[in-house]
C-alpha cells in the first residue's frame, strides 16, 4: 500500500510545510553544531598538548632558577666568610 494524501485544508497544508521546513532547518543546525563540537574537541586537545609542553618548560626554568639561587647563596656565604676572616686578621694585626 502506498502513501495516500487526501484533500487537505490549505491551513493544514501550510502548517505541514512549515513543520517540514522547521525539521529540515533543525537537521541542518544539528549538523553544524556537530561540526563545531568536533572542531572544539580538536582545539582542546591541541591546547592540552601545549599546556603540557609549557608546564615541562616551567619545570626546567624552575630548576635553573633554583640552582642559580643556591649558587648565589653560596657566593654570599663565601663573601661573608672572606669578610669575617679579613676582619679577624685585621684585629689580630692590631693586637700584635
Amino acid at each position: 500500500m502506498g502513501w495516500y494524501e487526501g484533500p487537505v485544508d490549505s491551513l493544514v497544508a501550510s502548517l505541514l510545510m512549515d513543520l517540514r521546513d522547521a525539521v529540515w532547518a533543525m537537521r541542518h543546525e544539528r549538523m553544524e553544531l556537530k561540526a563545531a563540537l568536533a572542531d572544539a574537541v580538536v582545539k582542546m586537545e591541541l591546547q592540552k598538548k601545549e599546556i603540557t609542553t609549557l608546564k615541562e618548560g616551567n619545570v626546567a626554568v624552575d630548576a635553573v632558577n633554583r640552582a642559580r639561587s643556591q649558587k648565589c647563596g653560596m657566593m654570599k656565604l663565601w663573601a661573608v666568610g672572606v669578610v669575617v676572616c679579613l676582619a679577624a686578621a685585621g684585629g689580630l694585626m692590631r693586637l700584635g
